[in-house]
């Protein structure tokens, strides 16, 4: 038999950094947790899990529970990677996802960091939103 009264429970949540927790969603806050780490994460010739950043939708301009940005490596394509957003219906049964960028570590960073890159950004989650309001 084993004995469980020692053991440890470690609970994972691909939207903590440091131990802080996505409170509300902060497109550049976002944006900085998942470039940092795709930095960490991406590396050449090297099989990583999917990088996810997410938190719940409290802003009542996206029509969403939740948002989320996630990073998965093409295998297909040795280093290639594929950026994208997906927000959860408020009824929890729709998830509508877009492609944001695809390429090599550095050209996902650099779409990361790019200032441009916002706005584009920004446009992709209004028409997320727009979709799941029609659905």
């Amino acid at each position: 038999m084993i004995d469980t009264s020692k053991a440890i429970t470690i609970k994972l949540n691909p939207v903590t950094q440091k131990g802080k927790k996505l409170e509300k969603f902060n497109l550049k806050e976002m944006i900085s947790k998942i470039t940092a780490q795709a930095e960490n994460y991406i590396k050449k010739d090297e099989f990583y899990s999917q990088i996810n950043v997410g938190c719940e939708n409290k802003d009542p301009k996206y029509y969403a529970k939740g948002i989320a940005f996630s990073i998965q490596k093409d295998v297909s394509e040795n280093d290639r990677h594929m950026l994208r957003v997906s927000m959860l219906h408020p009824s929890m049964q729709i998830e509508n996802t877009k492609p944001l960028a695809y390429g090599k570590k550095d050209e996902i960073l650099k779409f990361l960091k790019d200032e441009k890159s916002l706005k584009q950004i920004a446009e992709k989650l209004d028409a997320l939103s727009e979709e799941l309001k029609n659905n």
